[in-house]
Order: C-alpha cells, then sequence, then structure tokens
C-alpha cells in the first residue's frame, strides 16, 4: 500500500500502540531505555550523557512518545524523538520504527489508523499546559524588561575578550543582563550571573524565546558552571528558530544572501572577517531545522570542526535540505592544526584575523561592520 507522509503516521502510531506502546519501542534504544529509568526529571542527553538536566520525558510519554531536550527544543512524539537520536529523516524514523514493531504495516487497518489519530489529537503534538505557557511568557517579558542594550556593558567586553571587534550599536537582538538565574540542578540553590541574552525568532520574525550565556562576575568570560549556555522555555517550537544578527542581504535580482553559524561568538567573527550577514543556529540539531525566507536563495553554512564530526555532519544535511528546496547552499570549513581536533570560526579569527578566512562576498554586498575587511 502507498502512503502519503501525513496517512503513514498514523499508521505507525496505530502500529506502535499494537506493539506494546512507545516505551516498549524507544526502549531498542540503550540511551533510552536507560533514560527510562529516571522517569519524567530532568536527566542528561540520554545520546550524549551530556548535561545534569539536558533532557526530560513528556508527562504522557508513555502515550505519545514525546520529550523536550533543551538544545533541540520539544520532540513532540515518539517520531521525532527517534529522528533525533538516530539521526535521520522523519521518513526514515518512520521505517525504522516498522522494523522495530516487526515490518509488517499491512496489519494496521484504516479503522485502527483513524482511531490512532483521533487518541493523538487529543494528545498534545507539543504539550504545554496553558499554566506552563503563561510562566514562560512571564518569564520571558521579564527578563526582556531587565535587559540593557549590549553597548558598554560586561556583556561587550566579553565579545570584546573573544575578539569581536565590529560597532555593536544596532545589535538590538543581543543585550545583557545583570543578575540571570541559574540552577545546576534541581537539587541545588540558585546562583545568578551577569549575562549575554539574545533573541531567538522564527523564520517570520516571532520571538520564541531568549538565548542565554551566563558570564563570570568579574573577569569578561564565560562562567564557570555547567551549562554556560541556555535558552529559555519556548513559547512554542524552537525547530525551524534562530538568532537573526543581521536581515538577509540583497544580490540583486530580487535575491538575498545570509550565512548561518552554530553560535553567536563564531558568527560574529565571520560576520566581522566576512562582511557576510549572519544567523545563529545555536546548536549543530537546531541549525540544520533553520527555516529561512522564500527570498534567501544562498545561504553560506560556516560549519565547526569537532571530534565527534556532529556540527559538520549537520552543515552537510542543512546544504542536502536547502539545495532540495531550490536554494544554492555552500559550507565552510575551518583549516585544523596538526594536531587540533577541534576548532570553530572564532578560534580560527582569534589566531588568525582575517587571514584564516576564504572571500564569500564581493565588496558590494558585504556589510559595513565599522572593522575594515583586509583584502
Amino acid at each position: 500500500m502507498n502512503y502519503n507522509n501525513f496517512d503513514k503516521i498514523n499508521h505507525v502510531k496505530a502500529l506502535v500502540d499494537q506493539s506494546g506502546g512507545w516505551e516498549s519501542v524507544l526502549s531498542n534504544y540503550h540511551g533510552l531505555a536507560q533514560s527510562f529509568e529516571k522517569g519524567i526529571r530532568q536527566q542528561p542527553c540520554p545520546l550524549t550523557g551530556g548535561g545534569r538536566t539536558k533532557f526530560r520525558w513528556f508527562r504522557d510519554y508513555r502515550d505519545t512518545g514525546g520529550a523536550y531536550h533543551n538544545d533541540v527544543g520539544p520532540l513532540p512524539d515518539g517520531i521525532s524523538v527517534v529522528s533525533w537520536y538516530v539521526g535521520c529523516s522523519v521518513s526514515q524514523a518512520l521505517d525504522e520504527i516498522i522494523r522495530i514493531c516487526g515490518g509488517d504495516l499491512s496489519r494496521v487497518t484504516e479503522s485502527d489508523a483513524a482511531k490512532a489519530q483521533r487518541k493523538h489529537t487529543q494528545q498534545s503534538a507539543y504539550k504545554t499546559s496553558e499554566e506552563a505557557l503563561a510562566k514562560a511568557k512571564k518569564v520571558l517579558r521579564n527578563n526582556k524588561a531587565q535587559a540593557k542594550p549590549i553597548l558598554n556593558t560586561h556583556a561587550q567586553d566579553y565579545l570584546r575578550n573573544r575578539g569581536i571587534n565590529s560597532d555593536l550599536t544596532n545589535m538590538s537582538d543581543l543585550g545583557f543582563h545583570p543578575k540571570l538565574a541559574y540552577k545546576e540542578s534541581d537539587e541545588t540553590n540558585w546562583q545568578h550571573f551577569p549575562g549575554m541574552l539574545a533573541m531567538v525568532r522564527d523564520v517570520n520574525g516571532k520571538p520564541v524565546t531568549m538565548h542565554r550565556t551566563f558570564l563570570d562576575t568579574k573577569l569578561p568570560v564565560k562562567a564557570d558552571i555547567i551549562r554556560s549556555k541556555m535558552i529559555f522555555a519556548p513559547i512554542s517550537d524552537v525547530r525551524g528558530c534562530s538568532i537573526q544578527l543581521d536581515q538577509p542581504r540583497d544580490v540583486g535580482f530580487g535575491e538575498k544572501v545570509i550565512g548561518i553559524a552554530e553560535g553567536i561568538e563564531n558568527a560574529l567573527s565571520v560576520r566581522e572577517a566576512t562582511g557576510t550577514p549572519m544567523w545563529v543556529g545555536i546548536s549543530d540539531r537546531l541549525m540544520e531545522a533553520v527555516k529561512f525566507p522564500d527570498d534567501v536563495t544562498f545561504v553560506l553554512i560556516w560549519a565547526d570542526i569537532e571530534p565527534s564530526g556532529a556540527g559538520l555532519a549537520a552543515a552537510k544535511r542543512l546544504k542536502e535540505r536547502l539545495e532540495k528546496e531550490g536554494r544554492n547552499a555552500e559550507i565552510f570549513v575551518p583549516n585544523c592544526p596538526e594536531g587540533v581536533d577541534k576548532i570553530d570560526w572564532n578560534d580560527v579569527y582569534q589566531s588568525k584575523g582575517f587571514d584564516g578566512f576564504p572571500p564569500a562576498l564581493r565588496p558590494e554586498f558585504q556589510l559595513d561592520t565599522g572593522v575594515v575587511i583586509h583584502d
């Protein structure tokens, strides 16, 4: 039987219901099976083991398979969890789940699929109570109100210490908060740190959450804590969103260009060294899911190099998706010195300056960052 993707999802969910539910299916993955033992409390990432409170299952996870990851955002159901955990597309995740459930989707009737659809429609794809949503909005509103422009603040000092020299006057989506609340785990007390804030927006420019970089109280460096970078609980799905430092640049004939990197410091380094307008993908997983306006036809992807290869792999998946959408995409990768297995574009900028960057845009299309770009 041929299915469109929506029908296939309903049939797969019905198959999961017939095969013991999502816990039975997801327990086939070692990290997820271990995480079930911790229940719905916050816990390390099941995939990497990193972060003490990176991940949690939704309260109805036995029915939906859904979870939340601090770096990825909501994973609404078990299909999304498999796609994230395995590192595959939704279509591939569906095939993987069918395999786990015995490989026979034909035993699911149209009636079964319709019943599964009704059941899962009643359960939230991104289950957030009105109370939780109101709390998230209040937190964002309060922190935004307490934030200051980044110019002449401890956050600016931090960026200067990272080698960023550009004019930050018009960086309206970057700010400084003098006293960000931080909690290492449920068992520890609240602490407060100065921090850099960055607005996270969807493709239409609507604010969804804010990114936080916790800073040392005295020195212009990141705070010495486990999670020096976090996002607030988003008010809607954060997948597809980004920190939009610049507007896409018009390169003629109604076409526009934008660059993207994982981190704020990387993006600002690329922006300053090449004049490329930049967005920030926040993490490798979120970067590959970023949505771009229809008139953006050129995307310049500035990848990180790390031992796991996750950053470059995400850049390649993003490039593949963009090209399927009919856009042009190019990946730029920093040169790793011998014996070095981890480097990003801020490292390059601090060590080599402009000379460490390939040409990206013709001079007439480059941003004026207040720093003269060397030929």
